[in-house]
C-alpha cells in the first residue's frame, strides 16, 4: 500500500489516504458535472489497496460544498470501500455546517444505501471560528 495525495481543485475536494495512520480524508468543494472523474479515479485506486493483514479504516468526510451530481459518485466509491477483503472495519466521520441541510440530507441518505455507521459531526461558524457540536 502507498499514501496518496490528490490536490483540490475549484470544483474538486482534497483526498488524502496516510497508510501511517490509516486515515482517508476527503475534503472540500464537491460541485462537479455528472461526467467528472474524481470519484472513479479514487475508486479505481482503492483496487490497490492490498494488506498482508485486515486492518481498521478511518474515513473523514467534510465537504463545504457537495452537489447532488457528487452523490452517485461518492456512493460508489463508498460500496467498494465496504467491499474490499483486507478493511476489517471503517469508520466514517462526517464534518457537516449545521446551516447545510442538503448534505445533512445526503449524509443521512448514504449510511442507509450503505449500511456503516457514520459519526455526523455537526458544525457552526461563530465569529469566522469553526466550532464542533456535539451529538
Amino acid at each position: 500500500m502507498e499514501s496518496l495525495y490528490l490536490k483540490a481543485t475549484e470544483k474538486t475536494p482534497e483526498f488524502k489516504f496516510d497508510v501511517e495512520t490509516l486515515i482517508m480524508e476527503i475534503k472540500g468543494n464537491c460541485s462537479m458535472e455528472k461526467k467528472n472523474p474524481f470519484f472513479l479515479s479514487i475508486t479505481k485506486l482503492l483496487s490497490n489497496i492490498k494488506s498482508a493483514s485486515p486492518f481498521k479504516l478511518n474515513l473523514i468526510l467534510n465537504f463545504s460544498h457537495l452537489c447532488k451530481n457528487s452523490k452517485r459518485g461518492l456512493l460508489f466509491f463508498l460500496i467498494r470501500l465496504k467491499e474490499i477483503q483486507c478493511i476489517s472495519e471503517i469508520k466514517i466521520n462526517w464534518v457537516i455546517n449545521a446551516e447545510n441541510k442538503l448534505v445533512q440530507s445526503i449524509a443521512e441518505n448514504l449510511e442507509y444505501m450503505i449500511r456503516i455507521p457514520v459519526n455526523v459531526k455537526m458544525t457552526v461558524e461563530s465569529n469566522h471560528k469553526e466550532e464542533i457540536l456535539e451529538l
